[in-house]
Formats: C-alpha cells, sequence, structure tokens
C-alpha cells in the first residue's frame, strides 16, 4: 500500500494549510510507522495527499490545492535513513506525500 504514495515535497504548514488532523502520534514514535499508519488512515479515508510531521498526520478537503499555499520550506524538513521525510510541529513544516495516479 506504501508504494501507492509519492514524495511531493517540505512545504509550510502555518496557518493549517491542510486543516485536518488524520492522526496524531507520539513524538519519539518510529517515522517508519508514522508514515505507515498516515498511509492507511489517508487511504481508509480516500485522501488524495497527505502531510506528516513529527507529532500529526494532516490531510484537508482541498489539499491538492492548498497543501503549497505558505510555499516550501526549505531545509525544514528531515529525512531519516530509509528515505521517508517528515516536517516539524515547532517549525509548522510537513513534508507531503500524494497517491499515485491510478492506484
Amino acid at each position: 500500500m506504501t508504494e501507492m504514495w509519492k514524495p511531493v515535497g517540505c512545504y509550510q504548514n502555518r496557518g493549517r494549510a491542510l486543516g485536518d488532523i488524520l492522526l496524531k502520534f507520539k513524538r519519539f514514535a518510529k517515522t517508519l510507522t508514522k508514515y505507515k499508519q498516515c498511509v492507511t488512515a489517508a487511504t481508509e479515508q480516500g485522501a488524495m495527499l497527505f502531510g506528516l510531521e513529527d507529532t500529526k498526520c494532516w490531510t484537508g478537503e482541498n489539499a491538492a490545492r492548498s497543501y503549497d499555499m505558505y510555499g516550501l520550506a526549505k531545509g525544514k524538513c528531515e529525512t531519516v535513513k530509509n528515505g521517508l521525510r517528515y516536517g516539524f510541529m515547532a517549525s509548522e513544516t510537513m513534508f507531503v506525500y500524494q497517491k499515485k495516479e491510478g492506484k
């Protein structure tokens, strides 16, 4: 199921470009676990896009049109060894993933 999602980039989420919380996580949960849980929740809810940060997974009614409304957050997202990325609540950033076409 995780292969159905592609990385988009690191974006600012201040003012909540994506305003609906799919899930909340413990801060020190493993990124791979958070990513998989986000994918499951997004898929179950029919979301086409989600943003991952260190404590939450975000989406929104108009996610595909609103995720980039505050622009890129250059250098503000973290990459972990398995290639996954996430943003930080403290800097109001998220790493966005989008469902692949036809999946």
